[in-house]
């Protein structure tokens, strides 16, 4: 029976350094080389995963209905994108967080994510929770 399985940073406390590389909730993130490291930073009255302009990688889960995923996101100096690739590197679809200053739910609905890709955001993008069905 499938289950929603969510890496919800509202567990960990204000300036809690996660990066360069992680896990949580089975999905692996990486920041990209050459950037600040990611860190937990309380925004807006949320706790949040704040990542690097150069970007964050995620991958998913490998049991991952890739069709099912959920974000809660925010940009706070700046707009980022969030960029779906396939198992391949492909980019199937793309999202582009420009209101600033308060987090949104977005979501991704095509088939074959594997990985999720953070750029931009002026060093202040924001992910509070990434979901996914597995």
């Amino acid at each position: 029976m499938p289950f929603l399985l969510c890496a919800d940073f509202s567990i960990f406390p204000d300036d809690h350094v996660l990066g360069p590389f992680f896990t949580l909730a089975a999905m692996d993130f990486t920041d990209v080389p050459g950037g600040a490291t990611s860190f937990v930073n309380e925004t807006a009255g949320t706790l949040a995963l704040q990542f690097p302009e150069v970007g964050l990688d995620v991958d998913l889960p490998p049991l991952a209905i890739p069709s099912k995923i959920k974000l809660r996101v925010g940009a706070f100096a700046g707009p980022f994108d969030i960029s779906a690739l396939d198992a391949a590197g492909n980019v199937i679809a793309s999202k582009t967080i420009a209101l600033l200053n308060l987090f949104h739910n977005v979501g991704f609905g095509q088939p074959d994510i594997d990985r999720l890709e953070f750029r931009g955001g002026n060093n202040e993008g924001m992910i509070a929770s990434i979901c996914v069905i597995v």
